[in-house]
């Protein structure tokens, strides 16, 4: 899946606005309230209404390619084109295949069997804060899987996933549940998570409940079935009247419910995680049934204990804000990529360390390198210089946004130094005044140069000048920190 061009006609800060794509990897820089929030959100509005068949927000044209597989030995890329002429009116299909283009509904349906053939198989949206207006376009959709599971269409699927905060605790299960590939490896060297010494699972009864908890709630379907499952592969299901947890459990999976409102699965040891998988086959199945328990109601919360990497005694619960950031990207991509994705993540590195956000851009043009038939694009908002600096131009395309428009020159930026990418390029878009502009350049020339005591010094001038939440000013705190951790290690 790839977004070839979008044409909006006035939505919020975007007035006959234009912008084209042309690679896998798409980046949109600019300050705050240049647009670039705005564009995912055009984006995420158009699909919406089309899989939902209503009118127009604004008028739009959206063009972009898919895979289509025709029969295992055949894949075609069709081109399809929505648009809508005015606010309120309806979308209207152009889609070109083997040289033919569809614009009735009945015609593409009976060409590919159903009009959702013709959308992304996936849309990923990931907000490294909330989203209100995200969250809301997205609603609709999870209220109609959550009827659809409930009444027993197990086939159902989630075409939008917009991650929030609950949603950790299900990604990072899942990534706990490879065995093997890459992943262990990357909690080892993110986190530092060695495996787990037991999950708590806790949830909730739901709105809609109809009978008691010896009976899942009148849970149907799969999750009827998943519950099953767990109880007969430990210690059968303990009524508890009280609120009281029973102590001195034995079982790798321990079932205890509380006085018919909430239910405590307790996972004990990897392994037992790892036999949970094998019922489901493979870990994105794990995923989807977890995800199905949120969607449905049933989720509350959970609660972890690590083992840290070679270290058999200790163990811990939390994680940095910067360990958790890094976990939901690589759980997003990972458990969520299908035929035609489209991952749209609006600041994925605001709380990364610096080397991880130089690293960030290669991660996603290795995994899209290594997903074999499989064809997705990734839309990525950042104020990050280091983001860019391993950004290979030749896989990678960068749009600078001003105003709820795209500058028209984009310097070069793969390889150079963090300083040089501020100045050209990010420099750009910020309408600072030249004295705070040097001084900002002062402090990142101080970070680049390991100076780190007139670094902190010019640190604490600016942030009390401009303020701790400035976008510079956060972006030079992590760059710090970073640097100060890494020569505390030295020192020790």
């Amino acid at each position: 899946m790839q977004i070839q061009s979008l044409y909006i006609d006035d939505y919020k800060i975007l007035k006959k606005f234009n912008i084209e794509f042309s690679k896998d990897i798409s980046i949109l820089v600019g300050i705050n309230g240049s647009g670039k929030s705005t564009i995912l959100e055009t984006i995420v509005q158009i699909f919406s209404d089309a899989i939902l068949n209503r009118k127009s927000k604004f008028a739009f044209k959206l063009t972009y390619i898919l895979r289509f597989e025709k029969s295992e030995s055949q894949t075609d890329i069709i081109a399809v084109e929505l648009s809508s002429l005015n606010k309120g009116s309806e979308i209207t299909y152009k889609v070109e295949i083997s040289g033919r283009v569809l614009e009735k509904k009945f015609d593409i349906e009976k060409e590919f069997g159903s009009i959702y053939k013709i959308y992304p198989s996936n849309i990923v949206i990931y907000y490294s804060g909330l989203a209100e207006i995200m969250k809301t376009i997205c609603l609709p959709h999870d209220e109609m899987l959550s009827k659809q599971y409930r009444e027993g269409n197990i086939a159902a699927q989630r075409q939008f996933f917009y991650f929030e905060p609950a949603l950790f605790d299900i990604i990072l299960i899942s990534l706990l549940s490879f065995e093997y590939g890459n992943i262990p490896e990357f909690l080892r060297d993110k986190t530092k998570i060695n495996g787990f010494r037991s999950i708590t699972i806790r949830l909730k009864k739901p709105d809609w409940a109809k009978q008691k908890l010896d009976k899942w709630w009148g849970a149907r379907g799969e999750v009827k079935d998943f519950l099953n499952f767990l109880n007969t592969i430990g210690t059968p299901l303990i009524i508890n009247e009280s609120n009281e947890q029973q102590k001195g459990r034995n079982g790798n999976v321990v079932m205890e419910a509380f006085q018919n409102e909430f239910l405590n699965i307790t996972i004990i040891g990897q392994e037992k995680l790892f036999e949970i998988r094998e019922y489901f086959t493979e870990e994105k199945t794990l995923f989807k049934m977890l995800n199905t328990l949120y969607i449905d109601g049933f989720w509350d919360k959970t609660t972890f204990n690590f083992v840290r990497e070679n270290d058999d005694k200790s163990s811990f619960s939390l994680l940095s804000e910067g360990e958790q950031q890094s976990i939901i990207i690589k759980g997003l991509t990972e458990l969520l990529t299908s035929e035609n994705t489209l991952f749209l993540f609006d600041e994925p590195d605001t709380y990364l360390h610096p080397l991880w956000q130089r690293n960030f851009i290669k991660e996603i043009i290795t995994f899209s390198e290594n997903s074999y038939n499989i064809s997705n694009h990734f839309l990525i908002t950042t104020h990050s210089p280091q983001l860019l600096s391993d950004a290979d131009a030749g896989k990678t395309e960068v749009k600078i946004m001003e105003d709820g428009d795209i500058v028209k020159i984009t310097p070069k930026y793969y390889g150079k130094d963090i300083c040089t990418i501020l100045y050209e390029l990010m420099g750009g878009v910020e309408k600072r005044n030249e004295i705070i502009t040097k001084r900002l350049n002062e402090l990142f020339n101080l970070i680049e140069d390991e100076n780190l005591e007139k670094a902190k010094q010019k640190y604490d001038e600016l942030s009390s000048l401009l303020g701790e939440d400035d976008s510079d000013i956060v972006q030079a705190k992590i760059q710090i920190d970073y640097l100060e951790e890494e020569q505390n290690e030295t020192d020790n």
